[in-house]
Parts: structure tokens; sequence; C-alpha cells
């Protein structure tokens, strides 16, 4: 199976939801059409068109219900569902669902499924308004009648699915689906018959679905009693022929003939959907490329990553990268903006490929082996993004839905002060509850090992004490933490060991503790000099017991190996005729280590 019932009930109900939720979608699919049809029906839709062959006299309005339905189905695909999903793969929604269970075939079935149940529901009051204030007429078959409903609405959601998978924001999508479908709307006989349009316009109105679609529906709403042969042998009405280009095209178009097309061009869009919407951000050919045997002498560890490699264009992002995790530790990634962190993480992820290494995590390869490794870990990115209309209890029951064992909502509710927006809109949330409930997404399948990139930015201290207690207590339970912060006491606090990059490549590893003393900078001594009095490096160089110096506006910071070496530094100080004002002595930390490693490298080349 695909999925199981309760998942695919869960994934339907949040995009039934997000449908009903959106004011222009309910306006369009369900308002609009009723209010067109009552509106027509009072002016000139009573007014008899033609008389069928069992006698029946077939007004306007009769003929404009099939066609208004097939508007609704056009503006489904290219002005409802083309910016919908353009929005969810600009803002992240998309590479967010990546970290879960959830695949794209999960999305096209639920939305397709979604859309077709709002498509019943726009029907149904179309035929209630039409019953109740005109008395309904239609001469056809009901099976012929929703055969072409459910041919023509697979093409247009088929359509705008592939053009959202090609389209870079959701802006252009908006427009090029204005652009799309008004026109349609114009050459498929909305504003008049097509006889009457040029030549070339004519044809484009040949070709475009929402005739076909308008076409099959007016048709058979009007077929009378007919068999399948001769259903698909039937002549569309409009379809008379056209002069372009030297000879006549469409002079006789059948039933068989517009299916074949719009299911045509539903598998073109289909196969355009599959590639557009693959989950990885690079070419799947670069699987191939990597090695499948584990990093050498890292049987044993959680995290095994050797030689890790990845450019782009002629920036190196990741540049020989080593390193392995061990069971039950909070392992932390440290480094400035742009020195690769949240690229390596991605690559250990699963979500972005590496150009050349080898990895391991939990003994398998996550990228060719993905799907093995989502029960098992749990991923908070840097930057996500979730639908704004869906409740954050929603979101919870949603995810939880795609695996096989979660932790009790209510408790990490509860541990992340989200008790209170429970019920809230996901949009309406500050970026501080966001971050939040991603990282309560992250903790929600009780995972064996968790990614975490910036977990507490943008949260308050009380609650970043609360996450950092509860880390410290998945790590007793034998939990093993990844993480990248941009505070260093933070990783100083929690991590076991640490890496720091920068420009890529590691500078340092070990133990936080270890790295300081190793570096000689036991204690941190910051000297306000008089006058904001600049220093020779000559002078400074020649002061006893320094292991390293800064010197920035007037403050000198001195790292000591020992702090009774202070009064021999002021002694120093004092006999070269450098006047203080005030001192400051305190235990050098992460911060010092991270600040002397990465000062020189990130100085401009020459």
């Amino acid at each position: 199976m695909i999925f199981s019932r309760n998942r695919f009930l869960h994934l339907l109900l949040a995009s039934i939801k997000l449908y009903v939720r959106e004011p222009a979608a309910t306006f369009f699919t369900l308002i609009f059409p009723a209010l067109l049809l009552t509106v027509s029906g009072y002016s000139f839709g009573r007014e008899v068109a033609f008389i069928t062959a069992a006698g029946l006299e077939m007004r306007i309005l009769d003929l404009m219900l099939p066609a208004t339905v097939a508007w609704v189905m056009a503006n489904q695909g290219l002005m409802g569902l083309y910016p919908s999903l353009a929005m969810m793969r600009e803002t992240g929604i998309l590479k967010y669902y990546r970290v879960h269970p959830i695949r794209p075939v999960h999305l096209f079935l639920a939305e397709y499924i979604s859309g077709l149940l709002m498509l019943t529901v726009s029907l149904s009051v179309l035929l209630m308004v039409d019953e109740i204030l005109f008395g309904l007429r239609y001469d056809g078959q009901a099976w012929l009648i929703l055969a072409n409903i459910l041919v023509a609405y697979t093409a247009f959601f088929a359509l705008g699915f592939a053009l959202a998978g090609l389209t870079p924001t959701a802006r252009l999508a908006q427009a090029l689906g204005s652009l799309l479908f008004f026109p349609m709307m114009f050459l498929s006989g909305a504003f008049g018959p097509r006889e009457t349009l040029p030549p070339f316009l004519k044809f484009l109105s040949d070709l475009s679905s929402l005739t076909h679609a308008t076409d099959l529906l007016t048709d058979s709403w009007v077929s009378g009693p007919i068999s399948l042969s001769e259903a698909f042998a039937h002549s569309l009405h409009s379809f008379s022929g056209t002069p372009f280009l030297g000879r006549v095209w469409f002079a006789e178009v059948t039933v068989a003939q517009s299916w074949a097309y719009l299911l045509m061009v539903a598998l073109v869009s289909s196969l355009v959907t599959l590639r557009a919407f693959l989950w990885d951000e690079e070419s799947r050919r670069r699987r191939k490329d990597l090695p499948a045997t584990a990093p050498p002498a890292c049987k044993e560890a959680v995290l095994c990553v050797h030689d890790l490699h990845k450019t782009y264009g002629t920036v190196r992002a990741v540049d020989g990268v080593s390193f392995e995790v061990r069971k039950g530790e909070i392992f932390g990634l440290l480094g400035p903006n742009g020195a690769g962190k949240t690229t390596t993480l991605e690559i250990v992820e699963g979500l972005r490929a590496a150009d050349q290494g080898q990895i391991r995590l939990l003994g398998h390869n996550p990228l060719t082996e993905q799907n093995s490794l989502l029960q098992r870990v749990g991923i908070q990115l840097q930057e996500a993004n979730l639908p704004s209309r869906l409740k954050v209890r929603e979101i919870f029951a949603l995810f939880a839905a795609f695996y096989e064992r979660t932790l009790p909502a209510e408790h990490l509710l509860e541990m992340l002060d989200l008790r209170e927006q429970a019920n809230r809109f996901f949009g309406k949330l500050s970026g501080g509850q966001k971050q939040r409930v991603f990282a309560a997404l992250a903790l929600l399948n009780d995972p064996e090992v968790i990614f975490l990139d910036e977990i507490t930015t943008g949260l308050d201290a009380h609650i970043r004490r609360s996450i950092w207690g509860f880390l410290r207590e998945l790590r007793r339970q034998g939990k093993t933490i990844v993480l990248t912060t941009h505070y260093l006491e933070e990783a100083q606090a929690l991590c076991d060991r640490v890496i720091m990059l920068n420009r890529g490549q590691i500078v340092a590893q070990g133990i936080p503790e270890e790295l300081i003393e190793h570096l000689g900078m036991g204690f941190r001594l910051e000297v306000e000099v008089g006058d904001h009095k600049t220093i020779s490096p000559e002078t400074i160089q020649a002061l006893p017991e320094i292991s390293r110096w800064t010197q920035d506006n007037g403050t000198l910071t001195l790292y000591l190996r020992a702090v009774e070496d202070t009064e021999r530094v002021l002694a120093a100080l004092r006999s070269h005729g450098i006047p203080y004002r005030s001192l400051k002595v305190q235990s050098a930390n992460l911060e010092d280590v991270f600040l002397v490693l990465t000062e020189t490298q990130t100085q401009p080349e020459a």
C-alpha cells in the first residue's frame, strides 16, 4: 500500500480544511458559480436554445450549468492549485514535508481527491440552485456526464500540478494562472460563439483543454439515451473545422478523440510533475556516484561522515569534512555564517547529495535509504514553513499519522510552552512560537537520532533553558542529538563534543573544555586602556604569560593559562607606562576559542 487508511484520511482532511479556509477558493468554487447561474437565469437564461430529440426545450440556462462546471474545474487547476503549490515550494513547506514520511504521491492523491470533493459540492450547489429557482432540465446520461467531468478534472488538475513544479514563485504562478485561465474562457465560447473568432484564435481555441471540457459536458447534458459506443462516436458540437495555414483543422472531433486529447494532457503533465516534484534538490544520477561502503574506521558510531565535499560553482561549501557521532551524546556543529554547517547537516539528513564522501546514519546511506531512516530520526530545519491555515493541534495530528510510534502531543505542547497556541492557526504564531512547533515536530516520533538546526534561535531565555533541560533528559534516555547553534554558551553547556567549521573545513574538534585548555586559554583578562590608547603589537607580545591577545577600540583582551599570571601582566603594563582604567578577569569559554580560530581565516585575502 502507498500509505495506510489513517495516514490518507489525515492528509485528505488537512487538504480539505486548507481548501475550505482559503476565501478565494471557496468563493470561486462555490459562491461565484451559483451567483452567475442565478443572475443569468433571471436575465436571459430562460430563453429556449433548442429542442432535443425527445422534445425537451433546453434553455440557455440549461447549457450554462455544465459550462460553468467546466469553468470551475479550470479555475481549480489554474487559479487555485497552481499558485497554491507554487507557494508551498517557494516558502519551504514541501521541503519540510521531505523530512517526514510524506512523499509526493501522498500529496498528489490528497490534493486530487480534496479538489474532486469540492467540485462535487460545487456541482451539487449548482444543481440545487437550478432546481429550486428555475426547475432543473437535462436530457443526458448521468454516467456519461460524470465520466466527462472526471476526465476533464484530471487534465486540469495534472496541468496545475505540472505548472507549479515549473514556476519559481507564487506571485508569478498567480499571474501566469490568470493569463492562462481568462484567455481559455474567452476562447471556449464563454463570451460568444467560437465560429466568430479569427482563424488563428479559433485554432488556439480548438487546442484549449477548456474548450474540450465545455463541449464534452454540454453535449452529454443533452445527448439523450445513448450507449457507450455511440457516446464515443458522437461529434462535439462546436468543432466544425478551422481553416489555418492552408488546410482545415478539427473538422470533426469525437468524444473518444477529445478524451484521448485530455488524457494526453494529463499524462504529459503528470510526467512533468513527477520530475518537478522529486523531493531531492540534487540530480538523482549523483546517487550512483556515491560509494556504498561504510566510512573506514567508523563501523560502530551512530553517524559516520568521511571526506565530505560539496561545491556550488567555485564556492566550496563543504571541503573534506570528517567526523563521527557516538550513541547517546550531544554533538555540535559550530561556525560563522557560511561556514558549511547547514549544508553538512542537510547532506547528512539526506536532503542534499554530496559531490564526494561517505556517510552512514544508523547503518544506512541517508540519501538512498531515507525511507528506512525517517521513522528513526527527527529533523528540525533552519528554515521551514507549514500551511498557515492549519491549527497547531491539527499539524501534530497530521504528522503523527505518518509515524509508527509517537510521543503524546500534549506532553510536547506542555514542554515547549505551546498549550495556549494549540488551537491557533500556524500563520498567526510569532516567529519564536513557530520555531517551537518545529522543535516539537522533530521530537514527535520519539527518534533515536535528532538533528536540530538553530533550535533556540528567536526564543527567550526561559524557553531556551527549558529546551536545554529537555535535551539533557533526552540524552539520559540514550538519544543522540546533532545540533548547530549560534549561541556558543549553549554549545558549551550542552555538547559533549563539537566541531568548528570555517569556509567548509574543520578547524577544531573535540570536547569543549579540552579545546579551551589546548589553546592555552584558561582565563581571559580584559583591560580597558586609558584614553583608548592603542598599544603596539611588539609591546603586547613582550608581556609575560600571554598565550593569545586581541585589541579593539581601547580594550585589550589577554588570554592567560592561569589566573595567578594576572599580577605579572599588570606589572608589565605599568612598567611600559600603559595606564588602565578597569579590569575584568573570567574563565575563557568556547566563544573565545571560536573567535580565535575563525578570526584569522575570515580575514580578506590579499
